[in-house]
């Protein structure tokens, strides 16, 4: 947290903890002195949390301690937060890129291991139970104690507001529940948010709750009073995305206090957390896709960094697989990133955010996302592209990756197709850019109900005849993979074949180089990923492979496709 008082107090406002020890002790000698008839003198209050800060350094830090089943919080607990704050706090960086985060932690949790400041004890009534006191205190005087210390800290109107609604003299606990939905800009309206992670929080009580594919939620956690929700961009133990390349927490969406029956959360365009829940909903996508497709699903774990850092507007990404091939490097891993990333992406990476992204975050796919020229068709497609990329690493592993991500670094990019290890390139991008344009094509085939066939497709990136009219260039030629034409665009040209694909797999007997018929038809997406092994670094690679696995039934119809293509 920044210390720096006058600042804080822009964003945040402090509160009157109920729950701290003394607070709490207060409460109990309130009861008392009112004669409360459950009130036994035997019973003890004493700490059963601390309210902790953590100063974390990187990921892996924060892992270990959420591992433990600890809830990390980027602001703290004690405050009351506008919503602009929230996000004030998910970008507050301390030197060399340390973050505090807020968590309350049992009194017998080893929080010595990492960085800390004590800020207050604690005595939570529903983790009472959990502690080794030696007497047990009365549940429904553990609610009454808790009302108590609410409405001596002030917040006596909610407890009364609460009771009265109930028709009570208590209030009665309720599981949150609601939908969760993003924009849409092919659709022009809010569509579901698939498999999002929805907190609840009360204070220092948390509950969770994943979204469906209808969007809808319902939290483990009960509670008497309004909580604050936010969503969480993870998926499991399949993917979190990021806010950038240097952070320590997966990004969230907190949308402030609502009631405790639940409540939904619309994130509209003009939304900071529309990148992320636009590129959340395609990575699940993507995977039912490969689940469709029958291809191999990108490594578990996979961390995704959707900065908004992105000079023009335009959308990109790279895919260095960092968190998987760490340490693979070599002494010069700084400089060969550095490179790395402004070759493909066009960002420089200054050496803190280099060192802080290497030893801390160490993304594995890096997008683009910045501008409000973005659509979610053009977010869908790079995240599609760079997740292509991802399910190839997970066939081909570490060391073909060094390889890939050193010719970049020596090509400046993808070169002119004249290095003697410039087909493992031709090849890999072929599969990036035909899974990036093929899925999202399919997947906004039927944006408008006049248009029900992917081949009269019309969305606002990409159209069906820009990847079935690819047209090849020879190499060498510094047109490696382009598109022609604004957004939507109308054609794709270069040396790395990403038509040649759509071309195996479709019926269409198109012209190709002007010359050459596509007599090469049916075969499937599986049968060409099942191609792309260790040692399959070149289109004539993925030929050989194609005709043997085929049993050369198109040998012909194959090799007069690569030919027209170049290779």
């Amino acid at each position: 947290m920044n210390d720096d008082s006058q600042e804080l107090s822009i964003v945040s406002k402090k509160l009157k903890n109920p729950y701290s020890l003394e607070n709490m002790r207060a409460a109990y000698n309130s009861l008392s002195s009112d004669g409360n008839a459950r009130l036994k003198d035997e019973y003890i209050i004493e700490a059963t949390d601390y309210y902790i800060k953590f100063l974390l350094k990187n990921v892996k830090e924060y892992d270990d301690i959420t591992g433990d089943s600890i809830d990390l919080y980027a602001y703290p607990l004690d405050y009351e937060h506008s919503l602009e704050a929230y996000e004030y706090y998910e970008n507050l960086l301390e030197k060399d890129s340390c973050k505090w985060f807020y968590a309350a932690v049992p009194v017998d949790y080893d929080y010595k291991k990492h960085e800390y400041e004590i800020i207050e004890e604690l005595f939570i009534p529903a983790n009472y139970s959990k502690t080794n006191a030696r007497i047990k205190i009365d549940q429904v005087f553990l609610d009454e104690l808790e009302e108590e210390a609410l409405i001596i800290s002030g917040y006596e109107k909610e407890v009364y507001e609460s009771r009265t609604s109930e028709k009570i003299n208590q209030a009665r606990k309720r599981y949150p529940s609601g939908r969760v939905q993003v924009f849409d800009t092919e659709h022009n309206r809010l569509v579901p948010l698939n498999g999002a992670l929805v907190k609840t929080r009360r204070w220092f009580s948390t509950g969770y709750g994943y979204t469906d594919n209808l969007g809808n939620y319902r939290v483990n956690e009960d509670y008497k009073y309004n909580v604050n929700y936010s969503v969480y961009f993870v998926n499991t133990n399949k993917f979190r995305i990021y806010n950038s390349l240097i952070d320590i927490d997966p990004a969230y969406h907190n949308v402030g206090s609502h009631s405790n029956s639940g409540h939904n959360i619309d994130i509209g365009r003009t939304s900071v957390a529309w990148r992320f829940a636009t590129t959340h909903n395609a990575t699940v996508k993507y995977y039912d896709f490969c689940n469709l497709y029958n291809i191999t699903n990108p490594p578990a774990n996979l961390k995704i960094a959707a900065s908004n850092s992105n000079p023009g507007g335009l959308t990109g990404g790279a895919a260095p697989m960092l968190s998987k091939v760490s340490g693979r490097l070599g002494p010069r891993t700084e400089s060969i990133l550095f490179d790395f990333f402004q070759h493909l992406t066009g960002i420089n990476l200054y050496a803190n955010i280099l060192r802080s992204m290497t030893a801390g975050l160490q993304p594995d796919i890096y997008l683009q996302l910045g501008g409000n020229n973005q659509t979610t068709a053009s977010v869908y497609y790079i995240t599609y592209h760079e997740l292509a990329h991802a399910s190839h690493f997970s066939q081909v592993g570490n060391d073909f990756w060094v390889d890939y991500i050193n010719y970049i670094v020596k090509n400046n990019g993808y070169g002119d197709g004249s290095d003697p290890d410039a087909g493992m390139v031709a090849v890999s991008e072929a599969w990036g850019f035909f899974m990036g344009y093929y899925l999202t094509i399919e997947t906004f085939k039927n944006r408008f109900i006049g248009f029900p066939n992917a081949l009269q497709n019309d969305n606002s990136f990409t159209t069906f005849g820009a990847l079935e009219d690819f047209r090849p260039i020879n190499r060498p030629s510094i047109r490696a993979h382009e598109r022609i034409g604004a957004t939507p665009n109308t054609g794709l040209r270069g040396w790395i074949p990403s038509g040649l694909l759509l071309d195996l797999i479709d019926t269409d007997q198109d012209l190709i180089s002007g010359s050459t018929i596509d007599l090469a038809s049916g075969f499937s997406i599986k049968q060409i990923f099942d191609c792309y092994s260790p040692s399959m670094d070149s289109p004539d690679d993925l030929r050989r492979e194609l005709n043997s696995r085929n049993g050369n039934l198109q040998q012909f119809q194959v090799n007069q496709l690569f030919n027209a293509y170049f290779y």
